[in-house]
């Protein structure tokens, strides 16, 4: 599938805007404005411990079977 756009520039500004990625803010723009850290982390860590627990699991229980065998 192809498809074309004509593409429309935007009209020309003189300003200019200064980006900063950190440590502390995740963005901070030059017009002081920020940006919090997405904490990907933080909001799965509950589900990342119960599945690496089912892991756990798995992985005693095999040794197990091929100790048996």
């Amino acid at each position: 599938m192809l498809v074309e756009i004509i593409v429309q520039p935007l009209p020309k500004t003189n300003s200019n805007i200064g980006i900063d990625l950190g440590v502390t803010d995740f963005i901070v723009m030059s017009d002081e404005t920020r940006v919090a850290h997405p904490k990907f982390l933080a909001k799965h860590e509950n589900k990342l411990a119960r599945e690496q627990k089912v892991l756990a699991r798995r992985g005693r229980r095999l040794k197990l079977k091929q100790a048996l065998s």
